[in-house]
C-alpha cells in the first residue's frame, strides 16, 4: 500500500514538475522570418535596404554574402 501511494505521489510530482517550466512564448512568426534570396551577378542591394516587389515589401537586406564572382547572396529578415 506505501509502495502504491509512494509511486502515486513521484508519479504527480514528476508530472506537475515537467509542467511547471513550460511557458508558451507568442511572437509574430513573420518578424522572426529570415529569407535568403539568390542573385546571379552583382544585384543593386544594399544592408538595410528595403527590398520590395510590385506594392509587397519584402523586408530588409540584413546582409550580403558573395559565395562566387557571379552569384550574391542576400539575407532578407
Amino acid at each position: 500500500m506505501r509502495r502504491i501511494i509512494l509511486i502515486t505521489m513521484l508519479a504527480a510530482l514528476t508530472l506537475i514538475g515537467c509542467g511547471g517550466g513550460s511557458r508558451v512564448k507568442q511572437s509574430d512568426p513573420q518578424a522572426e522570418t529570415l529569407y535568403f534570396v539568390t542573385f546571379e551577378g552583382n544585384p543593386k542591394v544594399a544592408e538595410g535596404k528595403l527590398v520590395v516587389k510590385g506594392n509587397l515589401e519584402l523586408g530588409r537586406v540584413v546582409s550580403i554574402t558573395v559565395p562566387h564572382p557571379k552569384v550574391t547572396v542576400a539575407q532578407i529578415g
